[in-house]
């Protein structure tokens, strides 16, 4: 079957529309080999040194390309990871870029705004937290859209995305114990990659299971439980997530000699982590202590 004219000329055009967009789209990625990490003082410790380190760590593994944390903006034409807060107006001079949407997502709790920005002095992908865990999860969300291979790192852009959590609580109880079925057999490391990973996707709570785990000892434990659960706390610490401790009490609280041994044990554990957030003490596991006591 012969084409007509017109028929041709249509599907030509077609195609040359088909092809112009992809090449726009394959243009509009953000090239970020080559680019370097900023993060504007405000942002607080730990989060300062632990959301690039994160970046960094995470890129690295997949692609082989270390982006470097470094003080000051480089040479005009850089490709620059700007980690900053919603409040600062500018970094080492260069305006952060303000949002026009009425909501302002990354003014919320937790809220962040990534935007990428092509200026003369060069481009800026920034990642701009409400606070500390906005950063953190600003730069997850830009962990999680990075395509990543071997020497590629790029971003599908352009972006401009702002966005809250819906929920303020959203936790994961990590129970170093025989129980576990995998995690008792895990090294300080791996516990901090899980967390990491779990932040990553926005998770901002973990909560631990303390003392029981030393009545049965499982036999995969790297270290003994009792320090595992400051480790865990010192990792919470580092990423800005909340600690939480879930600790039945499992005698009669009536005994004043077990009753005084189970206060001696808490307040030494309270006092060994360098976070606790909350502490949920039931009577028992279901419970068997009236809550008077």
């Amino acid at each position: 079957m012969k084409l007509t004219y017109n028929v041709r000329c249509s599907i030509s055009s077609i195609c040359l529309v088909w092809v112009l967009n992809c090449s726009q789209l394959v243009a509009q990625s953000i090239n970020l080999k080559q680019a370097v990490l900023l993060v504007s003082p405000s942002v607080p410790s730990p989060m300062r040194e632990t959301a690039p380190r994160m970046l960094s760590e995470e890129i690295e593994k997949r692609t082989g390309v270390l982006v470097k944390t470094v003080p000051n903006w480089p040479k005009s034409g850089s490709t620059r990871i700007a980690l900053v807060l919603a409040a600062d107006k500018e970094l080492q001079g260069i305006p952060v870029p303000a949002s026009t949407a009425p909501e302002r997502p990354e003014l919320k709790p937790e809220g962040y705004r990534i935007i990428n920005e092509t200026t003369p002095t060069g481009t800026t992908l920034w990642i701009i937290g409400a606070d500390s865990r906005g950063v953190l999860f600003g730069a997850g969300w830009v962990l999680r859209n990075l395509k990543m291979d071997h020497k590629v790192l790029e971003l599908p852009g352009p972006v401009d995305v702002a966005t809250s959590p819906a929920y303020p609580i959203r936790g994961h109880q990590l129970g170093y114990r025989h129980t576990a079925n995998s995690y008792d057999a895990w090294t300080v490391r791996q516990f901090e990659q899980y967390i990491r990973d779990l932040a990553i996707f926005g998770t901002n709570a973990v909560e631990g299971i303390p003392f029981h785990e030393d009545e049965k000892p499982s036999p995969h434990f790297k270290i003994p439980a009792s320090e595992m659960r400051v480790k865990v706390s010192e990792i919470c610490q580092a990423y800005d997530l909340d600690y939480w401790v879930w600790t039945p009490a499992t005698i009669e609280l009536t005994d004043a000699k077990k009753r005084q041994a189970e206060l001696d044990q808490h307040e030494a554990f309270y006092k060994a982590c360098p976070r606790l957030n909350h502490i949920f003490f039931p009577g028992g596991d279901p419970g068997d202590n009236h809550p008077e006591r």
